[in-house]
């Protein structure tokens, strides 16, 4: 990665017209780049997956099926959500690898071989990265246990105020002052930041690696902004192809006027590679140097000769991804939407957007999206292509399947990790994210022969009406040969299956979440990805690994002339778990699940406020008890030591002290202590004491 520190776009003179532009024929050729690292790629992965598969007979079939043990080219697409988003990737993410809670290897270890792993807003948090092999924003065991690790996500640390409620704090201003010294910089060479910005730099502090709680309010560490997207082709995990092609997505801001499946029709999705952004649209057909974002173009060639260099932070993607501050209702920009983060939260931002405006006043352009110099200005058919700037920001409803419909790319098997959710009172996913996907691809898309069809999903509210908003559903199963269309694992954010408290669809705008709420969300997290479901039950689906795998080996099995048989394990899967438009499910299936969101540390607080009480009786009936024993103890040694100094012969006279505390209650338990002496003092015998729980 980049040692450069906090320094911004640097001019290049020479050296980068050459390679700067790729105009992308009518067939969507891939560049040699791509290409290259997804053949070696499926090479890495092609013995492992053929261990995995074996001779299949854990599949119910009876002979060796040499079909199946040719590697799918699987792809992951991981969708929006903010924080809610990253941790639901990352916890179903890792159930899948097999790094769930225990430590245990799954049977769902297919999800290892993806060739490609594509994240759009929240999504792109977690990395983009298999087994946290390069650690943006990993999650490694400090939130599966209680290990101590620093070199995960610090959610614990509040976005907006980390160092507490106060913003006039100390720490939170040595914070803010970091952030906007660094947009202040960017201001200088020419750029326009905006509250785009701030909310990237927050993001690497959070995320990127170098940044740890004990240096958090030091300058120590340049707190992510030296790592460019572009230098993670120079990593070892990436040189030896040992991780998934990356792929962020970057949407372009334009209002929806009250129909958002018609906008989304409408705009422009920009992905961005370690080696090119661009989009395979054919509206646009057109690519541009990763390490050359930044860097203003007409007609595919630099102005003046001259790129910038040092643009491509992975800060400043992903939270250009997931930026959620377009005003659709400001023509000008200058009033970015802070509303979702709460009045104590819009007043943080607006505070600190204040200072930026003052310090950088810039008119001419939006404080609401990330203001991106166009490469691709003169280039294509398409409402960007006359603008010097990209308008780019986050995308509500979104899921990135489209780039792994891209035919050149020639993905079979999707997993889709679904944890939107902004149009639902409980913010589970409804289908519109998947709809809007469709929709696009359909619509926009594959008409052009770009693009590999959309298997077909249930339209409108049959996405709720089917329930298969509420467990993991493969779409596509049943296509006509060659398939026009890849197979989808479709794994949305559902609440638990056995019907506890849900602790997965906290609100978009949420900012921190403790360490005892990040456990139980991947803990939530990873039963959701891989308990399947059973019809009119509460109990998870012992034969859904075994069915996650036939989905997966699915399309290498009717990749052949004659393929075999669906075997009858496999088919029996499929019944359950694949929609068939003809006999769609019903949601009635789906029992026992809990929608209402419930905080877990909210839940721990409640405990104490509503019996605070009892466990104020409880604690002071223990120190009672105790006092009680110790004067009983102090009470019989001195009437011991009385009677042998006074030689008193025989038995003195015996006494029962019975001392009967308060019930109290603790933690649950209603108990009381009984002191009880009936014994002859002068003999030496102590006082018996017994203690109960009832």
């Amino acid at each position: 990665m980049s040692s450069n520190s906090d320094a911004y776009p640097t001019t290049s003179g020479s050296g980068c017209t050459t390679n700067f532009f790729r105009r992308v024929a009518p067939e969507q050729p891939l560049s040699q780049e791509e290409t290259a690292y997804i053949a070696a790629r499926l090479a890495v992965v092609q013995a492992a997956w053929e261990d995995w598969v074996g001779d299949a007979s854990q599949l119910g079939y009876s002979s060796r099926q040499d079909a199946l043990s040719n590697a799918a080219i699987i792809g992951i697409a991981s969708g929006g959500g903010g924080l809610r988003a990253a941790l639901f990737t990352a916890g179903a993410t890792q159930a899948l690898l097999g790094q769930n809670p225990s430590g245990k290897r799954t049977s769902f270890d297919g999800i290892d071989f993806s060739a490609f792993n594509v994240g759009s807003a929240g999504g792109t948090f977690t990395g983009i990265t298999n087994r946290g092999v390069v650690q943006l924003g990993s999650f490694s065991r400090r939130q599966f246990s209680s290990s101590s690790d620093n070199s995960s996500a610090l959610l614990e640390i509040d976005l907006l105020k980390p160092a507490g409620s106060d913003a006039s704090a100390a720490n939170n201003q040595k914070y803010y002052d970091s952030i906007l010294s660094k947009a202040y910089a960017k201001g200088v060479t020419g750029l326009h930041p905006s509250l785009t910005d701030l909310w990237s730099s927050m993001l690497a502090y959070h995320f990127i690696n170098g940044t740890t709680s004990d240096n958090f309010y030091t300058n120590d560490t340049s707190h992510g902004s030296s790592f460019l997207w572009s230098s993670l082709r120079n990593t070892s995990a990436f040189q030896n192809q040992k991780m998934a092609f990356p792929i962020m997505t970057l949407h372009t801001q334009t209002p929806t006027n009250g129909n958002e499946l018609q906008a989304w029709s409408q705009r422009m999705v920009y992905e961005v590679t370690p080696y090119e952004m661009g989009s395979h649209d054919p509206r646009l057909n057109a690519m541009s140097a990763t390490q050359y974002l930044g860097t203003h173009a007409t007609g595919g060639k630099p102005d003046n000769d001259k790129c910038q260099t040092g643009f491509d932070e992975g800060s400043l993607i992903i939270g250009t991804s997931s930026s959620p501050f377009y005003n659709q209702n400001e023509a000008d920009g200058n009033q970015p939407n802070v509303t979702g983060f709460g009045s104590d939260g819009s007043t943080t931002l607006n505070n600190l957007l204040a200072k930026l405006k003052s310090q950088l006043p810039s008119p001419s352009r939006r404080y609401d999206v990330g203001n991106w110099p166009n490469p691709f200005k003169n280039i294509g058919n398409y409402s960007d292509s006359t603008q010097d700037w990209l308008n780019l920001g986050g995308a509500q409803n979104f899921l990135p399947i489209e780039q792994l419909m891209v035919k050149a790319r020639n993905v079979s098997v999707i997993i889709v990790l679904d944890s939107t959710g902004e149009t639902t009172e409980n913010k589970w996913p409804d289908g519109t994210a998947m709809q809007i996907a469709a929709n696009r691809v359909n619509g926009t898309l594959s008409t052009n022969g770009t693009h590999q069809a959309f298997p077909p999903i249930p339209s409108g509210a049959d996405f709720l009406n089917t329930g298969v908003s509420l467990r993991p559903t493969f779409f596509g199963c049943y296509p006509t040969l060659p398939p026009a269309y890849p197979l989808i694992i479709y794994i949305p954010n559902a609440p638990p299956v056995d019907g506890s408290a849900p602790a997965t669809n906290p609100d978009t705008f949420k900012t921190s979440y403790s360490q005892e709420h990040q456990k139980v969300f991947l803990a939530q997290s990873a039963v959701s990805a891989t308990s399947g479901f059973m019809p009119k039950s509460t109990e998870a689906d012992p034969q859904f690994s075994l069915c996650f795998q036939c989905a997966l080996v699915e399309r290498s099995r009717i990749a052949v002339p004659n393929p075999a048989s669906l075997s009858s394990l496999c088919n029996q899967c499929f019944d359950k778990y694949c929609y068939n438009p003809a006999s769609p499910p019903s949601k009635s299936a789906i029992v026992g699940r809990k929608l209402v969101y419930v905080d877990p540390d909210l839940q721990n607080e409640g405990f104490l406020k509503q019996h605070g009480t009892q466990l104020g009786i409880g604690i002071a009936a223990a120190v009672a008890a105790l006092i009680a024993i110790i004067a009983a103890f102090i009470f019989w040694r001195r009437r011991r030591n009385t009677g042998r100094r006074r030689r008193i012969p025989g038995p003195i006279n015996k006494f029962q002290l019975d001392i009967y505390l308060l019930q109290g209650y603790s933690r649950g338990l209603d108990f009381f202590v009984h002191l009880k002496s009936a014994q002859d003092y002068a003999t030496g015998a102590p006082p018996e004491v017994e203690a109960k729980c009832v």
